[in-house]
C-alpha cells in the first residue's frame, strides 16, 4: 500500500496514536494497519471488528474456542 498525498488519514491517525500515547496507551503498528485500511474503505464496520478481536485473541493468546 502506498501513501498517497492527498490522504489525510495517515496524518489523522498519526495525531491519535501522539494523543493516545500522552494517556500512555502504546497502539502497535499491527493495530494502526488495521485502523488505517477501515479508515480508506478497505474493511467494512464488520470485518473490521473481526479483525481486531482476530488480533486481540492472538495477542494475549486466548480464544472462546
Amino acid at each position: 500500500m502506498h501513501p498517497d498525498a492527498d490522504d489525510p488519514t495517515d496524518a489523522a491517525l498519526a495525531a491519535a496514536v501522539a494523543n493516545a500515547a500522552l494517556e500512555g496507551i502504546h497502539v502497535e503498528a499491527d493495530e494502526q494497519e488495521l485502523i488505517r485500511r477501515h479508515q480508506r474503505g478497505e474493511l467494512s464496520q464488520d470485518e473490521f471488528l473481526t479483525a481486531v478481536w482476530a488480533l486481540a485473541e492472538n495477542k494475549t493468546g486466548h480464544s472462546d474456542d
